[in-house]
């Protein structure tokens, strides 16, 4: 799972689901909230694969957003999206 969320806000902003890894459904939730909403001027993501591709990094700086990374293994850095996350997954099963 990829979301998108307004770090004031909270608001979920939009999300998209995969059973891979790969960088095409992370940027497709971005275009989703770029489309809806207007670009925001920082993006912060964790340190996966898909965020540190070429294509997303190349995507994120050709849209004039500054792209912020986590550090390695400082989870407490994104705790709003993990809450958020947390939120999705329990209403799913639900």
């Amino acid at each position: 799972m990829c979301a998108i969320i307004d770090w004031n806000s909270r608001y979920l902003l939009s999300w998209t689901l995969s059973n891979t890894m790969t960088v095409e459904f992370c940027l497709e939730a971005l275009e989703k909230a770029i489309s809806v909403y207007e670009a925001p001027e920082i993006l912060n993501t964790d340190q996966g694969s898909q965020f540190t591709s070429e294509g997303f990094t190349t995507t994120v700086s050709g849209a004039q957003i500054r792209l912020s990374r986590d550090g390695v293994g400082r989870a407490t850095d994104n705790i709003a999206m993990h809450c958020a996350l947390k939120i999705l997954r329990y209403q799913a099963y639900v």
